[in-house]
């Protein structure tokens, strides 16, 4: 969602084991959870996908709280939800102009080239209330929540 607009994408696409996960990327006025269903055999993806609910999309606050950006100004807060348990700081390259990006994500989100892959840069993660610094350059998520490259299900 960006503030109260939803939207839902389903994509099929073969993965690598470690971007087959659910995830859930909250970035205070927009939020991405990826519901993920994998297989391994070939053509295994043909049929629809209906999205199962999951842990991601439990709006329940869970104490955790992280710097987020809003225009140009990266000293608002977010309340992490549900099981996002790391705040994260992160670049993006959008049309060629870098963007910073900062908010709460799941832990799997953080691990190996998952981010990387999904066309962010300089990816940083901690644990810890407000961990992800208050600084930053420039920022404008709902346009790079379109970006992303590998979005396997966007919803709320």
């Amino acid at each position: 969602y960006a503030g109260s607009q939803k939207s839902s994408v389903h994509t099929q696409d073969c993965e690598t084991p470690n971007q087959c996960q659910n995830s859930s990327f909250n970035f205070g006025t927009s939020k991405i959870v990826l519901t993920t269903k994998c297989c391994t055999t070939d053509l295994c993806n043909s049929g629809s996908f209906t999205g199962e609910k999951s842990t991601s999309l439990n709006d329940t606050q869970n104490g955790r709280k992280c710097f987020s950006c809003s225009a140009t100004d990266c000293n608002s807060t977010v309340n992490c939800v549900g099981n996002e348990d790391r705040c994260i700081k992160a670049i993006v390259d959008s049309g060629g102009l870098k963007k910073m990006m900062k908010g709460c994500v799941t832990k799997n989100s953080c691990l190996g080239d998952f981010l990387t892959n999904m066309g962010y840069a300089d990816v940083r993660c901690c644990k810890g209330n407000l961990c992800n610094g208050a600084s930053a350059f420039t920022s404008t998520p709902l346009h790079i929540l379109f970006n992303l490259k590998k979005i396997l299900f966007f919803c709320n």
